[in-house]
């Protein structure tokens, strides 16, 4: 919990080591017309004024993140593929109003929408978390009700056909890009997961996984994000931000501490040395 962060940094015999986590925290929607909301999220406008609603800076700087604009961040596959297909989706209340009334909607959707977040994983900051982008989408026009998942509810979420708004994490454990592309982009577990379903989007993911030439694999994966996650939100995936993790070691253990994406998400021990005297320097 980063309302842990002070207490650490107070203690002189401990110091602070930050690193980028492999997730990426979202806010999914639902784009499917027969979902809950449907009739209006299915909208690329809705989902656009939505996506200019957010107030992404303050929501990093609330959970001490960094914004991102995709699924994959800056050196976190090898090859490389991160790009930033949302980078002009920033926060602007008054472009969100325009875009709400060039989808029909002058004076907002006319019906609450669901926001569903998940303290059982988060705790508490996700609830707050969830209460600044209500804030955030009511102040548009965009009427929300803040839900909090219990199990039955979760299982509902994840297989994508209850959920209008949620909050999200989608991790990529490995550094290869294919990870990530199957688990959010790929029909079989994303019509689960996001109501998502696009046979070329399908195609893109499988030749992703067979091309074995990493320039042609850079080129389909920059491809998949723009065609997913540009500004038309085909997937209704508005990407918030990457928290930051944080190692907190004594100060006689040596080396490079910096979180490792490997297999999962761990320390690289071998870069790490313990003073055998252990000596607090």
């Amino acid at each position: 919990m980063t309302s842990d962060l002070p207490a650490f940094q107070a203690n002189p015999g401990l110091y602070l080591v930050k690193g980028p986590d492999p997730s990426v925290r979202m806010l999914a929607i639902n784009p499917r017309p027969q979902a809950p909301a449907g009739k209006y999220l299915s909208n690329t406008l809705v989902r656009q004024a939505i996506a200019y609603a957010i107030d992404y800076e303050r929501i990093a700087k609330f959970r001490d993140g960094e914004r991102v604009y995709s699924i994959y961040h800056k050196g976190q596959t090898i090859p490389d593929v991160a790009i930033e297909p949302q980078k002009d989706l920033q926060y602007n209340p008054a472009k969100a109003k325009e875009l709400l009334t060039q989808a029909g909607y002058p004076n907002g959707i006319p019906e609450p929408i669901e926001l569903i977040a998940d303290s059982s994983t988060y705790g508490v900051e996700e609830i707050d978390m969830a209460s600044i982008i209500k804030n955030n989408l009511d102040a548009v026009g965009i009427r929300v009700n803040v839900r909090v998942t219990d199990p039955v509810l979760r299982t509902s979420i994840l297989n994508g056909r209850n959920h209008t708004l949620t909050l999200f994490s989608a991790a990529s454990t490995t550094s290869d890009p294919d990870y990530a592309a199957q688990t959010n982009y790929y029909s079989p577990r994303g019509v689960q997961r996001w109501g998502f379903n696009r046979s070329d989007v399908d195609q893109l993911v499988l030749q992703g996984l067979a091309e074995l030439d990493d320039a042609k694999r850079v080129e389909i994966y920059h491809k998949l994000q723009i065609m997913c996650d540009g500004p038309d939100l085909l997937r209704g995936a508005i990407y918030l931000y990457i928290p930051w993790n944080y190692v907190v070691a004594w100060k006689y253990v040596k080396g490079d501490l910096t979180p490792t994406i490997l297999f999962g998400y761990s320390l690289d021990w071998t870069k790490a040395d313990i003073d055998p005297e252990r000596k607090i320097s």
